[in-house]
């Protein structure tokens, strides 16, 4: 994810409020998407919730959301995605799923272990898998950048050329409207009803009033959430 300007930071206070408020607005107009409180798990005293030896942190951690409710299908697309020092030792781990070898959007699992290995904190904020394969989206990246464009920018006149594609990914120049070319990712969507299906990321970042959004667009080209993600200079708090 692209890291937002300097002014942007100055501005911390404000792309809190925005965040929180853009979050609420895109939850309240997404049609059958899923966005869920994560479960926090923590051991008691002097207990642990899971215990790691030889390295094998993944294994200790699906242990532990086993035993509490998750079924295989939605461990065996765990993968761990980042490893951070903590304090007095510790180390935190960070694991995201991967359905069809696209990320599962919003989806992802933290843990806490201590130098011993002890797991002693966990945050479940994973999608449930009920099937290791989906169907294919009926629109591409070209398509879902203009459903994008179309709910968050939809007076603005913009030509997009593409810059060149990855395994799962698109770029595209938008000229001078944007601060840095705009990006198409493939990416597995969890509904409300408990299914995944294929949709798209859409990442805009404007030059003018510098916004940064992210807008997940449905196989079908439905805008299903948008989060923005840097402040508004008119926004007043």
């Amino acid at each position: 994810m692209p890291t937002p300007s300097p002014r942007t930071l100055r501005h911390a206070p404000l792309w809190l409020a925005l965040f929180v408020s853009g979050s609420v607005w895109a939850q309240a107009g997404a049609p059958g998407y899923e966005r869920k409180e994560a479960a926090v798990h923590r051991a008691e005293a002097g207990r642990a919730l899971g215990q790691a030896l030889f390295n094998n942190h993944g294994q200790v951690v699906a242990g532990a959301l086993r035993v509490r409710g998750r079924d295989d299908g939605t461990l065996v697309a765990l993968r761990e995605a980042g490893v951070a020092p903590g304090r007095n030792g510790n180390t935190h781990r960070r694991f995201e799923q991967s359905v069809d070898g696209l990320p599962v959007r919003g989806a992802y699992a933290k843990a806490a272990f201590r130098a011993n290995g002890e797991l002693v904190h966990l945050i479940d904020h994973l999608a449930a898998v009920p099937t290791p394969t989906l169907a294919a989206a009926r629109i591409g990246t070209r398509e879902a950048l203009e459903a994008a464009m179309r709910r968050l920018h939809a007076g603005v006149a913009v030509q997009f050329r593409s810059l060149g594609q990855g395994a799962n990914s698109e770029r595209f120049d938008g000229g001078a409207f944007f601060h840095q070319a705009s990006e198409v990712r493939a990416v597995t969507v969890p509904h409300a009803d408990g299914s995944l299906s294929r949709g798209w990321l859409v990442q805009l970042w404007t030059q003018q009033r510098n916004l940064l959004d992210h807008v997940l667009v449905s196989g079908d080209g439905v805008v299903l959430d948008v989060e923005r993600r840097t402040a508004n200079d008119s926004y007043n708090v």
